[in-house]
């Protein structure tokens, strides 16, 4: 990371199926390329591979009529989006940072579901309870 304390600036777009977060983030991401930004535009959950299987496993138990209960839900959309966190918004941030000529280059993220949702159904509102639920 830059020396001098810089980072890279981040942009979520949440909200829920079909409510135009990918247009945004597409638009969004566009007007600042246009700028002369170098931007990420990634998606969660499926901006990793780990996230596009789990994003696909939840579509697979959709399609199904089946349904998981929503801690497990909560977890594997807290993995998929660590996951995202760690391996493609961290890195880009920071590599962002060391390019001088960018104080502050924008790394979008348009968020499928949060977690958040999840956490609304299981009733936790930090994961350490969720842990202790499943002993």
């Amino acid at each position: 990371m830059a020396g001098d304390g810089r980072r890279g600036t981040f942009i979520t777009f949440e909200g829920g199926e079909g409510s135009g977060k990918s247009t945004v983030a597409e638009h969004a991401a566009a007007r600042l390329r246009e700028q002369g930004h170098d931007v990420l535009l990634t998606r969660e959950p499926e901006g990793t591979d780990l996230g596009r299987h789990i994003w696909d496993f939840f579509r697979e138990l959709a399609a199904a009529g089946k349904t998981m209960t929503a801690e497990a839900e909560l977890f594997l959309f807290a993995a998929a989006r660590a996951e995202h966190a760690r391996t493609v918004v961290r890195p880009a941030l920071e590599s962002q940072a060391d390019v001088r000529e960018q104080p502050d280059p924008p790394v979008i993220v348009d968020r499928r579901h949060s977690p958040e949702e999840a956490e609304a159904r299981s009733g936790f509102s930090d994961y350490s309870h969720a842990f202790a639920r499943c002993r």
